[in-house]
Parts: C-alpha cells; structure tokens; sequence
C-alpha cells in the first residue's frame, strides 16, 4: 500500500508547482535628512495549466528623486495582467511535464503494488501445495510404517509357532525401521514446511502468527484432482495479458519518455511572449471607486524574444530522448513477447502435469493389483518379506510421484493466474 502513497505524494508535490506564489519588495533611502524614495511593490502571481501566468499586483512610489518612469499616483496603482507564452512554452513546460510525469508514475506506483502482490501470492501458493504434499507424503508413511509393525508381529508370532524362519523377522524389522526413518524424514520435511508457510501468515495486529500444531493442512487425496483449462478459458487468460502490470510498467515508462520528448522538443522553439497589464487607481476617499479603463487609457503591454542561434543542446537532447522513446518502445512489444511465452509454458506445464498424473493414477491401479496378489501368495506360503516389501516399496513410489504431480499441477495453476497478471484475488484454488 505504501507504494500507492508514495506515488500520490508525488502527484502533490508536482502540482504544488501550479500554487500561487505571493511576492514582494520595499526599498527605502534616505541620505542627508533627504527621503530619496520609498518603493513598494507587492504582486500575487499565479500559474495557470495551460500556459499563461496571471498576477495582481500594487505599486506605490514616493521621494524626491525618483525616476520618470517610477513616479505613481499618491495611492499607487493596482495592476493586474497576463503573461501568454506563443511559442515556446505553449504546447508544454517544465511545470506540466512534471506534472505529467508524476500522474504517470501515480500510474507506475500502482502497477508495482499489483506485481509486489502477484509475486507474494504466487510465492504462498507454492508453499502451500508443498505443506500439503509434505503432509499427505506423512500420513502415507505413517500408513505403511503400521502395515510393517503389524507384519512384522505377525512374522515373530509365526516365526515363535515354527511358520517362519528367524532370518524373516529380521528383515520385517529392516523394513519397519526403513519405513519409521523415512517417516523421521518426511516429517522434518512436514514441520520446516509449516514454518515456512507462517512466513505469510500475519494477526490482525500485524504481528508474525505461527500455525499450531493442531492446524494441518488438505490431503492430496482423489477427491483433489488438478484442474484443467478450456480452449476459451486459454483465450481469456491470453487476452489477461494486456493488462499484466510488468507489461504496463514499461508503457509508462514508455509515455515517460514520449512526455520528456514533448518537453524537449518545446526547447526547440523560440522563446516569444505577450503580456498585457491594466492599471487602476482609487479616485477620492471612496475605496470603491476606480480610475478603471483598461483598454484605452491605462495600460501596458508588451513583448520578448529570445532563441539559440545554432540551438545545438536543444538537438541534441530533442535527439537523445526520441532514441531511448525507441528503445522503450522495444522493451514494450519484447515484454508482451516474454510474457506470452511464459503464459504458454505455464499452460503447457499444467497439460503435461495433467496427462503425466493420469497416467500415474492407472500405474498406481496397477500396482496396487500387484501387490494385493503379492500378498495373497505371501499368505498361502508362495511368496517371502524381500519380494512383498519390494512390491510395496513401488507402490509407496508411486503414491508419492502421483501426489508430487498433483501439487504441481496445482502450483502450475496458481502460475498460470501470476503470468497472466490477474489480481490475485480472483485465484481460488478448486477444491478449497
């Protein structure tokens, strides 16, 4: 949020060059019990959005020496002008230029405050699918280290009633303690994951939350299945892009420079103005009446007029700007070029994901089929501990490969949403 704010500070201080600036000067002398003169002039001038400066002013002028031209009425005079520049100035200035480019960075300031978002949102989902996938992988070991300890009760049970040799318990306990290690791994895995994922969580007054032990999260289970996307849902997410922030940082930073050419160009022309004062004095005692006519009696005007012979800063900056207005103008259509094939890789990576997790959910059938036979020749004395846990050791793979899968697909998706550079609010995971 700060971002915005510093972009809407920005926009004030910029438009604090368009405030009225109030002035003024009094200059006494006085030599040799002489009063030389007394000079005041005060003026309240004020800048305008399109070009010219208004200003009111007051002059009052008084002594024994004064000029021709500084000698006023005994009340002084009130005046009040307009200054219009015709060339120079005109179209644009320094004073609208920064306006306008703080307006743009307004603009700028928002769409680093959505890419700040979209890079926090898309860094918690990936480490949300990971606790749940370091979760899930910890109920399956939890599952399988109790299959081994009952197995291997039951082998030391038969191994006691002459079922089974001595040799077979041993390796029933190997595999319970290979299982149980496993299970250690998996949950240390599990715990540095839920630290992890606190990193994004935060109370209501600001302060880091921990998660408690008590909170777990979803179980990668079928009912969990990834999601896919539909030829027109491609189309929309495709179209997303032109509003992606990273693509619209670099337009403004493309219509900075078109803003700073307009101003250079300006430089170019000759520096020409008018302007126009009427003056007015109080007549009598009376404050509200004037010596009020603007246009045919009591006034001044004028002009000025300046320009570079040769103008060569003006070129050579006019030159500089219009090149690097090019070069944004490239970085423009490279950055709509990356994103889009980003967006593809994204949408390709969730389609093999897809198809890869399909095809592991029937292995995962097949293996299951396997290993139910394999047990049932290990209970009528056709099978031995080595060749079932072997057969249990590829289902428990492919347990793990088939819930890897699905929380890729799943951060693929939450992916697709951060290259589009949607709001990343509209993201709701399915199944949630």
């Amino acid at each position: 949020g700060l971002q915005a704010d510093i972009a809407r500070q920005s926009v004030g201080a910029a438009r604090g060059a368009f405030d009225p600036m109030v002035g003024g000067t009094w200059n006494n002398k006085r030599y040799d019990s002489k009063e030389y003169w007394r000079i005041l002039n005060g003026e309240i001038r004020t800048p305008l959005l399109f070009g010219p400066d208004l200003k009111i002013g007051y002059e009052r002028a008084e002594g024994t020496y004064l000029d021709s031209e500084q000698i006023l009425p005994p009340s002084g005079l009130v005046y009040m002008g307009i200054i219009v520049p015709l060339a120079k100035d005109l179209i644009t200035d320094e004073r609208r230029t920064a306006l306008q480019k703080a307006l743009n960075f307004r603009n700028i300031g928002v769409a680093e405050q959505q890419t700040i978002l979209n890079e926090l949102f898309n860094e918690a989902v990936k480490v949300y699918w990971d606790w749940c996938l370091k979760y899930t992988e910890l109920e399956l070991f939890r599952q399988f280290v109790n299959l081994a300890q009952v197995r291997f009760e039951a082998i030391k049970k038969g191994y006691l009633e002459g079922f089974f040799a001595s040799i077979d318990t041993v390796e029933a306990l190997i595999v319970v303690q290979t299982r149980q290690n496993s299970y250690q791994e998996t949950l240390q895995e599990y715990v540095n994951s839920t630290i992890k994922i606190s990193n994004f969580l935060w109370d209501e007054e600001g302060k880091p939350y921990l998660l408690s032990d008590t909170i777990r999260p979803l179980i990668l289970s079928e009912n969990i299945e990834i999601p896919s996307l539909q030829a027109d849902q491609t189309i929309r997410l495709t179209q997303l892009l032109m509003d992606h922030p990273e693509l619209l940082l670099k337009r403004f930073k493309l219509r900075e420079f078109q803003i700073e050419q307009r101003l250079k160009l300006n430089y170019l022309l000759p520096d020409f103005r008018v302007q126009y004062n009427f003056l007015a004095e109080p007549l009598g005692a009376n404050p509200l009446v004037w010596n009020f006519s603007p246009f045919r009696n009591n006034f001044k005007y004028g002009a000025s007029f300046k320009i570079p012979i040769l103008l060569r800063t003006a070129r050579a900056e006019y030159g500089a700007v219009r090149m690097k207005t090019r070069q944004a103008s490239y970085d423009v259509d490279l950055k709509e070029l990356e994103l889009r094939n980003k967006l593809r890789q994204s949408i390709n990576n969730l389609n093999q994901t897809l198809l890869q997790a399909q095809i592991n959910t029937r292995m995962l059938s097949n293996y299951q089929r396997l290993n139910e036979a394999e047990i049932a020749k290990f209970n009528i004395g056709e099978s031995s501990v080595f060749l079932l846990n072997q057969r249990e050791i590829k289902l428990i793979e492919t347990f793990q490969k088939l819930y890897e899968l699905r929380a890729k697909g799943r951060k693929f998706y939450g992916e697709i949403f951060y290259r589009t550079g949607s709001p990343w609010s509209i993201y709701i995971p399915a199944g949630l």
